[in-house]
């Protein structure tokens, strides 16, 4: 077996040209040029230099911890990716209609969105400070009316 097809059978086994450098001893430039030259034979795309590709279990894992409304973070930690490999990953199979829409219209819970949360908190600080203005606690002790 070449250099080469060594190279290639490790890429298609999902490894990152990290782990790739590390079973061969390689650097990563040469890891890159075989990989280049090994693309532009087969018309494979070229994708991107640290891609380790997605296997059909990891695609389901993704699917279900997302449609039952995971984080993006907790899913990538889940995964072993980073939170973009897993926005990229989800706008993959929704545009390619493997994967539905997270959330129907009725199915969305307003107490789980940011907005709505911080809005309830805006409002409660509000009334908080209202109620500490009118016992007059932005006052000095000697300032304050008695009651």
């Amino acid at each position: 077996m070449t250099t080469r097809e060594q190279i290639v059978a490790l890429h298609l086994k999902g490894m990152t040209y990290g782990e790739i450098k590390y079973a061969t001893g390689l650097s990563r430039g040469t890891i890159g040029g075989h990989l280049a030259r090994w693309r532009k034979a087969e018309g494979v795309d070229p994708g991107r230099i640290n891609e380790r590709a997605w296997t059909g279990t990891e695609e389901g894992e993704l699917a279900k911890m997302y449609l039952a409304g995971a984080a993006v973070d907790v899913i990538a930690k889940n995964l072993g990716r980073t939170p973009k490999a897993i926005q990229s990953r989800i706008s993959i199979m929704r545009s390619e209609d493997r994967m539905a829409p997270a959330r129907e219209a009725d199915d969305y819970a307003p107490a789980r969105s940011f907005v709505v949360r911080q809005r309830s908190a805006d409002a409660k600080f509000q009334v908080a400070l209202a109620e500490a203005f009118m016992r007059g606690d932005h006052l000095n002790q000697g300032m304050r009316l008695a009651a």
